[in-house]
């Protein structure tokens, strides 16, 4: 671990006292705390005078903030008008839930979750207001963009190939806020955090900003949300996920663990292990985000249970919607349909990475072989 690394966990986590930062290279600090998006949470846990650069780097992001938290604003208010409720994922909403403030989390883009039912006059809307379709509607959302600004209209939190979120009982659970005045819906607790475990781990938590979203979101929950949560992780066969994330927060973070997941932990063979591999990836320096492929292969390493490691790789095998249309639009008959998903994996992915996604082996892995998961 790096010095600048150790510096920035030591400012995060309220020991800065406790190491020297006269040999700290604070351009290179600069970069490490940008690239894991935790510019703004830094500075405002630094109690010194920052560089000039920080300044500058600092004010940039919090131009960049109010603008995209006045584009939401914008966005709920239209939404709203013709009666579709609104459910921001991460973005400024989760900034203020989660940090109390929209300028102490650093964020490029707005997700914005609809009911499925709702998707399509959604799309309409932001066509209507300038917003330019950059693919064809995936799997689970759709991207838009205009004057410099991407956002992600969503109807599902995330791909049917990775582990299942019961988006219907969440909407069901959700509460209606006001965002600055503007209605909107969240997420209540126990599924906001199991949604931001299985976003971090689905990106590997290649950003501490994920992993310090995942910490703030357990500091909240009390002790009929942690059953809750594990309830739901159960039923969702992600347990072994859920455990080594609040584990990885310990770790890095100093995260403390509610009592009943803690004693989860220390009955996982894996959990502690897999945290560690994982932790010593995430400090290793900037972040690598782009080097890391998203799929449901880490998902299968993080479970314990042989059942559920199946249950996962035969999820990722299943034809979604987009393979439906796709089979459609190249007139291929229905009952072959069947083998479309794992053909069209092999294609785009070729057989090594299909084989390390259905069998990878983070434990005994080094660095190079997570990531190809």
């Amino acid at each position: 671990m790096s010095k600048e690394v150790q510096f920035l966990l030591a400012v995060l986590n309220g020991r800065a006292s406790d190491i020297d930062n006269s040999s700290v290279n604070w351009d290179e600090l600069l970069v490490l705390a940008e690239s894991h998006g935790l510019l703004p949470a830094f500075c405002r846990s630094y109690s010194r005078e920052l560089p000039k650069t920080w300044r500058e780097r600092l004010r940039s992001h919090w131009a960049m903030s109010a603008r995209f938290a006045s584009e939401l604003q914008r966005l709920l208010d239209l939404f709203a008008q013709h009666g579709i409720e609104a459910l921001p994922l991460k973005g400024p909403v989760l900034a203020e839930l989660l940090y109390g403030s929209l300028s102490l989390r650093t964020f490029d883009d707005l997700d914005l979750l609809v009911k499925t039912a709702d998707f399509a006059v959604a799309q309409s809307i932001l066509s209507g207001e300038g917003f330019v379709p950059v693919d064809e509607v995936g799997n689970y959302h759709r991207g838009f963009v205009a004057h410099g600004m991407f956002v992600e209209l969503h109807f599902a939190p995330a791909s049917p190939s990775l582990p299942r979120f019961d988006i219907d009982a969440a909407w069901t659970r959700s509460r209606a806020i006001n965002f600055h005045g503007h209605p909107t819906r969240v997420f209540e607790k126990a599924d906001l955090l199991l949604y931001l475990v299985l976003h971090g781990v689905k990106h590997h938590f290649a950003r501490l900003v994920w992993l310090l979203d995942v910490t703030r979101a357990l500091g909240s929950l009390d002790d009929r949300d942690v059953v809750h949560l594990l309830e739901m992780a159960r039923s969702a066969g992600v347990e072994g996920a859920l455990l080594t994330s609040c584990d990885l927060a310990r770790i890095v973070f100093d995260a403390a663990l509610p009592v009943r997941i803690s004693s989860e932990i220390a009955l996982s063979h894996k959990s502690s292990a897999q945290a560690q591999i994982l932790a010593d990836m995430l400090l290793s320096g900037p972040a690598k985000v782009g080097s890391l492929t998203q799929n449901a292969g880490i998902f299968v390493s993080l479970e314990s249970d042989a059942r559920r490691r199946w249950a996962h790789r035969l999820r990722f095998l299943v034809p979604t919607e987009q393979d439906r249309l796709w089979a459609k639009r190249h007139g291929i008959p229905q009952i072959w349909r069947v083998c479309l998903r794992p053909c069209r994996l092999l294609f785009r992915y070729g057989p090594a990475i299909a084989i390390q996604t259905l069998f990878p082996n983070l434990t005994h892995g080094t660095e190079g072989s997570i990531r190809k998961l």
